[in-house]
């Protein structure tokens, strides 16, 4: 860590180092609960509801991610060690900050986020405090969620879910809508998810923990996320002739669907690099799932 006394100055400059390096936040966490709180509101947004929504989920996400940092560090080196250098590159890793100063983080973000998600509602304080709980039991021991087979996925996609739900409930219920967005989460990240552990398939190796793509391949790991992104277009389809999608926008999903299975095909051949991994995910399919998320909002609208 940076010697020298530790200003205001300095705390917000680290503290914004480590939301920086954990932008999915945004993606998992704030985004669908807004295209939650869009899809129930039907687009008609309260903007100071909508803030304390912003607040409250974005926050809890870092208490989340943070926490995890914190248990994962000395395995997040040892992956560093064994060719994926991004956990270890985060700021806790790296030793620009201190333990002692992520915990501090740690209860500041949880702390923010559960008194924004008072102030909207009962329910919204009880599902974020769910949420919270889930985030622990998903990183710590006995329980470690997230090296169990197949149960890493479903913890990751029911806290989409939560957050659909979450924003959903900021105006008071969970509608149909709202609902098939959810499934299409759970459809999503099942399928999707899995790619995020190839770069971690080594350690994992050694470790003996038993991801998807550890027991079934890299190989079948992507081509099974090909699977999934078709299924997902199928119920694409389900929803213009049941749910009255939009012509044009069941046309943008499917786009969409398309190109996601563009950018995750050459991990065909190039899921051993784990920098190209961690770009594609970030710049290329987390933009589009969130697109893909909005254009399922669009739909309902009817437009």
């Amino acid at each position: 860590m940076v010697g020298g006394e530790i200003t205001v100055k300095k705390l917000i400059v680290y503290f914004a180092k480590c939301v920086k390096s954990r932008k999915e936040v945004v993606f998992i966490y704030t985004w669908p609960a807004l295209m939650g709180l869009l899809i129930a509101s039907n687009g008609i947004l309260n903007i100071v509801e909508t803030f304390k929504l912003i607040i409250a989920v974005t926050f809890v996400g870092y208490f989340v991610y943070f926490y995890n940092d914190l248990v994962d560090l000395e395995e997040d080196i040892k992956n560093r060690e064994l060719g994926n250098p991004t956990p270890a590159g985060r700021p806790l890793g790296s030793g620009l900050v201190s333990k002692s100063l992520m915990i501090k983080f740690a209860v500041f973000s949880g702390t923010l986020g559960i008194i924004a998600s008072y102030l909207i509602n009962m329910n919204v304080f009880l599902i974020q405090l769910f949420a919270m709980m889930l985030g622990i039991i998903y990183s710590t021991e006995p329980f470690r969620l997230k090296k169990r087979f197949i149960i890493k996925q479903l913890v990751v996609a029911a806290g989409v879910v939560i957050e659909n739900f979450t924003g959903s409930l900021t105006v008071g219920w969970v509608n149909l809508h709202v609902l098939y967005l959810a499934i299409l989460n759970v459809i999503f990240i099942l399928g999707v998810n899995p790619l995020v552990d190839l770069r971690d398939i080594r350690g994992d190796k050694v470790s003996g923990v038993r991801t998807i793509p550890v027991v079934w391949g890299p190989q079948m790991t992507v081509r099974f996320t090909i699977g999934v992104l078709v299924a997902i277009g199928a119920a694409n389809l389900i929803g213009y002739l049941n749910l009255g999608f939009n012509l044009a926008v069941m046309m943008l999903v499917f786009i969409i669907i398309g190109s996601l299975i563009y950018v995750v095909h050459p991990l065909l051949r190039k899921w051993d690099e784990p920098v190209f991994l961690a770009s594609l995910i970030n710049r290329k399919i987390i933009p589009l799932y969130m697109a893909l998320q909005f254009s399922i909002f669009l739909g309902f609208l009817n437009i």
